[in-house]
């Protein structure tokens, strides 16, 4: 059980791309504990850095919802 004076995990936004041709853009995360764990996600294309965090939130709650209810086969 995790220590009550412990934060809980956070994520750091590193980088906004815009892929021009693509007409995407994708946002990376990397945990903040550390840890090299990234995650790069599609955000709306064009997005601003002032609506970047709820962007990313976004895209991270809709990978969430996705994951739990994926079937992993190997």
């Amino acid at each position: 059980m995790p220590d009550e004076t412990s934060k809980p995990p956070a994520i750091r936004i590193t980088h906004l791309t815009h892929d021009l041709v693509k007409r995407q853009s994708i946002v990376t995360l990397v945990w903040e504990d550390g840890s090299e764990r990234r995650l790069g996600l599609t955000v709306p294309f064009g997005t601003a850095l002032d609506a970047i965090e709820q962007a990313a939130g976004q895209a991270v709650q809709t990978l969430s919802a996705e994951l739990s209810g994926i079937a992993i086969t190997v």
